[in-house]
């Protein structure tokens, strides 16, 4: 590895946002677990390398 530190964020699996926030404390032992603030879907979301999210947004956008 060269030493840098890559940052990930999560994005709704649904509609692509990363307006997310944790989701219910009952179900928080999952750290994946989010709520998504633009579409309103709560689950599993994937964590995205920050450098790759508009190219998981574009591969989401041609499954619809």
């Amino acid at each position: 590895m060269n030493g840098e530190k890559k940052e990930f964020i999560r994005v709704c699996p649904k509609c692509g946002s990363d307006n997310t926030t944790a989701g219910s404390l009952l179900i928080q032992s999952s750290s994946c677990f989010s709520y998504c603030k633009s579409c309103g879907y709560e689950g599993i979301f994937p964590e995205v390398e920050k450098s790759k999210v508009e190219k998981f947004k574009k591969m989401l956008r041609r499954k619809r």
